[in-house]
């Protein structure tokens, strides 16, 4: 592969490199010519000759003043950035009802609940929304937690409801990155409120929350979102799903 701008383009075959307007010798295109969550990334030739993996390839974002060789190409780097709409639920979620055992909220739907290793970024933030239906016996307890994998992210706490026929609740959940890194240097602050219809006079209550979770939260590694529900009591009249869920990059 040469660094002529009048040969074939070079580049490796996962990151396939294409010829800069005008063989511009000093910077990156302007405006980038990639598309809206990709990066343009120079690449400067210092050897007529070299292989994908030769440390005489270096790659850059910013421009590069002539001492090291002209850039000649840029490849499109995809998929480091974060849509802003990542997921929509299409089918209401299976019932969590008559069982003490923890079961999502989530149903299925289109897009992705997952942010892969090391994409997170300093302030990225995002909102979860949902809306379902609840029935509750009165007194009885239910618990929602808000995970990434394994890892709480904040919960609700045990909330003790009052009777619930069928009505109408929601669940509205924000999430911010205060620092990257492995557990332990990592942190996310995520706050919300749970908000339901009761049977006595139609009125609405509901419940805040927010934690900071700098122990256990990794950016290094996949984060997948997950909200359970957990029914302190074992009973038909016990039974919450979602029919309308959400999760979008805001910031």
């Amino acid at each position: 592969m040469a660094n002529d701008c009048n040969k074939k383009p070079c580049g490796c075959d996962d990151q396939p490199l294409m010829t800069l307007p005008a063989c511009n010798p000093v910077d990156c295109p302007t405006p980038s010519p990639c598309s809206e969550y990709s990066d343009a990334k120079c690449v400067i030739y210092t050897d007529e000759d070299i292989t994908c993996n030769d440390t005489t390839v270096v790659a850059t974002n910013t421009s590069v003043q002539g001492a090291l060789g002209a850039i000649v190409a840029y490849f499109c780097a995809v998929a480091q950035q974060i849509t802003p709409g990542l997921f929509a639920q299409t089918e209401d979620s299976i019932p969590v009802e008559n069982t003490t055992d923890p079961m999502t909220l989530i149903g299925s739907g289109v897009g992705t609940l997952s942010i892969p290793a090391n994409v997170f970024t300093v302030g990225d933030s995002f909102n979860a929304k949902f809306t379902g239906h609840i029935s509750a016996n009165n007194n009885d307890t239910l618990q929602i937690t808000i995970m990434a994998g394994a890892v709480t992210l904040a919960d609700t706490g045990v909330m003790t409801l009052p009777g619930i026929t069928n009505l109408e609740w929601t669940l509205n959940i924000d999430f911010t990155i205060r620092a990257i890194g492995g557990a332990g240097v990592a942190s996310i602050v995520s706050g919300g409120t749970f908000v339901y219809e009761k049977d006595a006079s139609t009125a609405m209550e509901g419940h805040t929350f927010s934690l900071i979770e700098n122990t256990n939260f990794d950016t290094t590694v996949s984060n997948t979102l997950e909200v359970i529900a957990t029914w302190g009591t074992a009973d038909p009249g016990n039974s919450i799903y979602s029919e309308i869920f959400t999760l979008k990059k805001i910031f």
